[in-house]
């Protein structure tokens, strides 16, 4: 285990969620934490593959996505009725 500093508003709020949700002030700084990270992953995966689908040339503009999905909102529509 280490120890981390937090801002007092940070920990009060924290605390209070804690609180809330009946568990240990440190599951919920944890828990944060984890999604902080995991999104930080996330951008990077999605930025990833952006580079990649530019370098191959099989990026979609966004005039193609808007028709592609505007395609597939109709298409859902009419399987509605």
């Amino acid at each position: 285990m280490s120890t981390v500093e937090l801002d007092e508003r940070v920990l009060e709020a924290a605390r209070r969620e804690a609180d809330r949700r009946g568990i240990d002030v440190s599951e919920v700084v944890t828990a944060a934490v984890q999604r902080f990270v995991a999104g930080a992953d996330l951008q990077e995966l999605l930025a990833e593959f952006r580079r990649r689908d530019e370098a191959s040339g099989d990026a979609l503009g966004e005039d193609e996505a808007n028709r592609l999905a505007a395609e597939e909102l109709a298409s859902v529509r009419r399987e509605r009725h």
